[in-house]
């Protein structure tokens, strides 16, 4: 299958709303575009190792293959539940605040197809989860398995799911994720480069065109922050900024999708995870952020360099991202 690759990110470092729109159109593609013929194998890896929190632990070397293989596949639909979770349920309900809020033309154009594609993620993701793991989702009565919120990351989350128009978090947390998203597909792309039978198909094509929309929603953050944050006071800016904290904890460091991969493993395989390992993981978790190659992964300047350098000129944020590697 040949798929679609008439993107060139530098061409968005400096785009006009009525040319983004126009991208919009012309780049466009549907849920179906992505060969679901193909049947999720099992044999394969489900996603990219360094993107696996677990493999930068030095307890990782100990494990046998079958159990990188399982931790590997369960990690990989979790990645597939936090994007499906983050746009549907949060990025979606803020966006659509939003658009009521402005009375831009091709602003509210923008918006309107950021929720659209946003929406579409959200099913793309969904089925993919569905058609890997059956036997842990029931389709019309959908539940997360690995997204697992602290209840101060919940009231996060559901304040800004209920009140967008009042704090600008999401401003913030959507051009972070904006941006890890084009990192996670730039690694499945780079994996399939290397090596075609690596990573399993279909990940990797939903992965794809998932970027195909993202590399474009990225140029959107300037917009976000000229419309939707600088108005705001310094008590909200200061809220804001906790708020993208909290979440990021939690997204940042895994042990919350730690846990949940090692629930199912003693479900579905227990044999392959000893007591003594399972405890050697969850030690070797809390020193994580000393790990040079998670740290690079994840918190360094390539990471995420727009949102770093966007938050850099905001006071609020001073030292965020260095409090963020302390935490």
């Amino acid at each position: 299958m040949s798929l679609k690759s008439n993107f060139k990110e530098k061409s968005f470092l400096s785009q006009s709303l009525k040319s983004l729109n126009k991208l919009s159109e012309t780049n466009s593609y549907t849920v179906d575009d992505i060969d679901w013929s193909h049947s999720v194998d099992r044999s394969k890896f489900w996603a990219p190792e360094n993107l696996i929190s677990v493999s930068h632990l030095p307890s990782y070397k100990n494990m046998s293959h079958e159990l990188k293989l399982l931790w590997n596949q369960l990690n990989a639909v979790g990645i597939a539940e936090n994007f499906m979770f983050f746009e549907e349920f949060s990025l979606v309900p803020s966006m659509t605040a939003a658009l009521k809020k402005t009375n831009e033309p091709e602003l509210k154009k923008a918006i309107q197809n950021f929720i659209d594609e946003e929406i579409k993620h959200a099913l793309c993701f969904k089925k993919l989860i569905l058609k890997s793991m059956p036997e842990l989702y029931n389709e019309s009565n959908f539940k997360f398995q690995f997204i697992k919120m602290s209840p101060i990351v919940k009231i996060c989350y559901g304040f800004l799911k209920k009140y967008p128009h009042f704090i600008s978090a999401w401003t913030w947390l959507a051009i972070f994720f904006e941006e890890r998203t084009l990192m996670f597909s730039k690694e499945y792309i780079q994996s399939h480069k290397k090596d075609k039978n690596q990573i399993d198909e279909l990940f990797y094509q939903t992965h794809y065109y998932h970027m195909l929309d993202e590399v474009r929603h990225v140029k959107m953050d300037e917009y976000f922050i000229r419309d939707f944050y600088k108005p705001f006071g310094s008590i909200d800016a200061q809220i804001g900024a906790w708020v993208v904290k909290k979440v990021l904890q939690r997204v940042t460091y895994p042990l919350s999708m730690t846990k949940s991969c090692i629930t199912h493993i003693k479900k579905i395989a227990p044999h392959l995870l000893s007591k003594d390992l399972e405890n050697q993981i969850l030690h070797e978790l809390k020193s994580l952020a000393k790990s040079d190659t998670f740290l690079q992964q994840n918190l360094s300047t390539e990471a995420a360099p727009r949102t770093q350098q966007l938050m850099e000129t905001y006071p609020e944020f001073s030292s965020f991202w260095q409090d963020l590697v302390k935490t």
